[in-house]
């Protein structure tokens, strides 16, 4: 049995580490459901599924520009690439597939037709000139990753579940340090370091029965996923081994919008799917603490960055916004009571005497002791490379993280 998975103590304290005063209504007064808000060439780009939009100038707050991206289809996914803007759709009966692409003028340049295609294309990527995106359904043994080249007119299956075609639905897909990271509702993490010529199934949560990963978040640190009912995980050795973090505290959170900060700042949000209000999470400690940074009384979706500020979005169209450095300035431990120690190298400990030391990675192993250095009240930890620890002394142990 991995030691770490004994380890893990549930608590939460409502105690706001960062004030709800500190986020104001950056714009409200509009009426239109919106889904979907993005930060096009500094401006602030409202959308809703049937594909109406309006355009917020961020210095004025002013509505620049609104209309409608196109007729007779819904709005699946959108994205800015290369300062364009991706909207991925379907038509009214959920057929005829496209990605569309429009320039900053919010003018139509493309639409491709992803013939043959069941489901809307979703988490598209541009990786090495190549498009790389999900779909929402499939047929059975239907590939779950498709990739093309520089435009949609062709694309090819790069990866196939086989025999457990029903579960496969591509939740989240991230591109880092040339991997291609990808879940999956049944539970896969699927990493690619070939640009998708062969795929590394972690399965990543067979042991880890709450986790269906709804959002994926992957950093010099970490990779974190964020289940739709409160539960998260976190894996400091790219995948292969997770730890449950303590639930969310919001019991059944569903995530929209991430961002994060110095590695260990993660900002998120989403709603509680019995009382619909809104939600900001904040954790500074890899997702073993949360504090709620901002409560409304109606679903919030995106979470976006302009310019020195954040920006987030109510299912009204209502906005509300809160400097960046209030976030990234908050220092990790003035949160809550962290059961886990994060340090850059010295770690502070009294050593008994008499006891023998040891420090153990994340599967158990003992770290040979010439990599650290033990002293009269801390450890040098210097030499360790970046992850998951426990110090073990006798029937103590304390888990830190080194980044």
């Amino acid at each position: 049995m991995k030691l770490f998975s004994i380890l893990i103590v549930l608590f939460f304290n409502s105690n706001f580490l960062v004030s709800q005063e500190e986020w104001t209504e950056f714009k409200s007064n509009m009426n239109e459901s919106y889904r979907y808000v993005h930060n096009f060439n500094n401006n602030i780009v409202l959308t809703s599924i049937n594909s109406d939009y309006i355009v917020i100038n961020y210095e004025s707050k002013e509505v620049i520009k609104s209309g409608k991206f196109f007729e007779g289809s819904v709005v699946c996914e959108i994205k800015v690439i290369d300062d364009l803007l991706y909207i991925t759709s379907l038509s009214n009966n959920f057929s005829d597939a496209k990605v569309n692409i429009f320039n900053e003028n919010y003018e139509l340049v493309n639409s491709y037709n992803l013939s043959n295609i069941i489901g809307a294309a979703t988490n598209i990527h541009k990786i090495n000139n190549n498009f790389y995106f999900g779909l929402t359904e499939y047929p059975s043994n239907s590939a779950m990753i498709l990739s093309s080249g520089d435009d949609f007119s062709e694309f090819k299956s790069s990866y196939i579940f086989e025999n457990n075609s029903n579960m496969m639905v591509m939740y989240d897909m991230e591109y880092f340090n040339n991997k291609i990271y990808t879940v999956y509702h049944n539970g896969y993490l699927l990493v690619s370091s070939d640009y998708g010529e062969s795929w590394n199934n972690k399965n990543a949560f067979k042991e880890l029965y709450h986790i269906i990963p709804r959002q994926l978040i992957v950093n010099d640190m970490c990779i974190m996923v964020i289940s739709d009912d409160g539960y998260n995980a976190v894996s400091f050795d790219d995948g292969d081994n997770f730890i449950e973090n303590e639930l969310l505290p919001i019991y059944d959170f569903k995530p929209y919008g991430t961002i994060v900060f110095d590695n260990n700042s993660i900002i998120v949000s989403g709603y509680s799917k019995s009382t619909n209000k809104g939600y900001v999470l904040l954790t500074k400690d890899f997702g073993e603490t949360w504090e709620i940074s901002l409560e409304t009384d109606k679903q919030i979706y995106s979470l976006i960055q302009v310019q020195d500020k954040l920006i987030c979005q109510q299912i009204d169209g209502k906005l509300y916004s809160i400097n960046a450095d209030v976030i990234s300035s908050v220092e990790s431990n003035n949160i809550k009571q962290s059961k886990r120690v994060l340090t850059t190298g010295r770690l502070d400990y009294q050593k008994s005497f008499q006891n023998t030391l040891e420090i153990l990675d994340i599967n158990g192993n003992i770290i040979e002791n010439d990599i650290y250095n033990v002293y009269e009240n801390y450890i040098d930890v210097e030499g360790l490379s970046k992850g998951f620890y426990i110090l073990k002394e006798k029937n103590n142990y304390l888990q830190f993280i080194k980044y």
